[in-house]
């Protein structure tokens, strides 16, 4: 229960500081979390419930054990996705590992960005494993 309060208090405080640096300001430099309960989709999910659904990626949750993660089944080119509703200026994009176990499988990843699925362009490639509650911020080679 502990991690979960934990969980819920970290997001909070992400949150209030994306609404603090945002607040009534046009700026490039305004950070925005704009997937935040868009539409989303998965190249599979791991189990038929809703444990696993791609939603969980940007309900605005820390991950924790199995809660608000996203998993696919182990297939040869896994892909996640997120649809922005319009578009963006996408400087970087940030995924949270969950923090008990598998952060190895987040690795040789490439994190792309266009108007359609068939028209995505290469944002950044993260090559290593990751760590385990790793937060992953990974920028845009190209705006």
């Amino acid at each position: 229960m502990m991690d979960f309060v934990n969980s819920t208090k970290q997001t909070q405080i992400l949150q209030d500081v994306l609404v603090k640096n945002c607040q009534g300001r046009i700026s490039e430099k305004c950070v925005e979390d704009v997937a935040h309960k868009k539409p989303t989709g998965q190249s599979s999910t791991l189990s038929p419930s809703a444990d696993y659904n791609s939603s969980h990626g940007v309900d605005g949750l820390i991950p924790n054990g199995y809660v608000h993660i996203i998993v696919t089944n182990r297939e040869r080119n896994p892909f996640w996705w997120v649809n922005l509703g319009r578009e963006h200026l996408v400087e970087r994009v940030e995924i949270l590992n969950r923090k008990d176990c598998c952060a190895e499988r987040t690795r040789n990843m490439d994190v792309t960005v266009g108007r359609t699925l068939n028209d995505m362009k290469l944002c950044a490639h993260y090559k290593v494993p990751s760590q385990t509650g790793e937060h992953l911020v990974l920028g845009c080679t190209k705006r």
